[in-house]
C-alpha cells in the first residue's frame, strides 16, 4: 500500500511537472526555449540546441563530462575560429555553435576534447543526425525511439535520481536485450 501511494505521488508530481515541456528537451539535439512569441505560436518558437562543433566534416556533440587526465600533448590539434547561433548546427570545419577561439584535441573513441574555462570538455561524434535521448547516463538514438517512448523519457528525465529509482517499469525499448525484466532503478543503478 505504502509503495502504491509513493508511486501515486511521484506520477502526480512528474506530471505536473511535464505540463510546460516538450519532447524535443529530452532529445539532445534540441534542448530549450530560446525565446517564444506571447501568443503559443511553434512557428516562431526558437530552440537551442546541444553544444556541438564540426571538425574533418563530422559533427561532435557535447558529452557534459569532463576529461580531468592532467598529462596531454602541449600542442592543440586546431581551434574552434568560427560560430554559428546556438539555433543552428554548424556547417563548416573548426565552427561551433557556442562559440570561437577555443582549442581542441583529439580524443579516444572518435572524440575531440574542447578546452573552455581550463576544463578539457568531451564532445563525441555520433551517427545520423546527432538526435539523442539521454537514460540514466546512456545517450541512445531517438530515431529509434518510438513517440510513446519518447514521452515517458521526457516525463524520466524531469524526475529527480531519488524519483527515478521508484520507477518499477520501462519501455521495452529501453530494456536490455538480454534480461526484458530489469526494472528501471535497476538500470539506473548501473550508471
Amino acid at each position: 500500500m505504502k509503495r502504491i501511494m509513493v508511486f501515486g505521488m511521484v506520477l502526480m508530481m512528474a506530471l505536473t511537472a511535464a505540463c510546460g515541456k516538450s519532447k524535443e528537451n529530452v532529445i539532445s539535439g534540441e534542448a530549450d526555449v530560446v525565446e517564444s512569441s506571447e501568443d503559443t505560436n511553434q512557428e516562431n518558437e526558437k530552440w537551442a540546441r546541444t553544444p556541438m562543433v564540426m571538425v574533418d566534416e563530422k559533427l561532435y556533440f557535447d558529452t557534459g563530462k569532463e576529461n580531468r587526465e592532467t598529462r596531454r600533448c602541449g600542442t592543440p590539434d586546431g581551434e574552434i575560429t568560427t560560430t554559428v547561433d546556438v539555433t543552428e548546427i554548424p556547417t563548416e570545419n573548426n565552427q561551433s555553435n557556442f562559440g570561437a577561439g577555443f582549442d581542441y584535441q583529439y580524443g579516444a573513441e572518435d572524440t575531440i576534447e574542447i578546452c573552455m574555462d581550463g576544463k578539457w570538455m568531451i564532445f563525441e561524434h555520433r551517427t545520423g543526425d546527432g538526435s539523442q535521448a539521454r537514460f540514466g547516463e546512456e545517450m541512445i538514438d531517438a530515431s529509434n525511439l518510438s513517440e510513446e517512448t519518447i514521452e515517458w523519457l521526457v516525463w524520466y528525465n524531469q524526475l529527480s535520481k531519488e524519483e527515478q529509482m521508484a520507477i518499477s517499469a520501462i519501455p521495452a525499448e529501453l530494456r536490455p536485450e538480454n534480461d526484458l525484466t530489469e526494472t528501471a532503478a535497476e538500470q539506473v543503478a548501473q550508471y
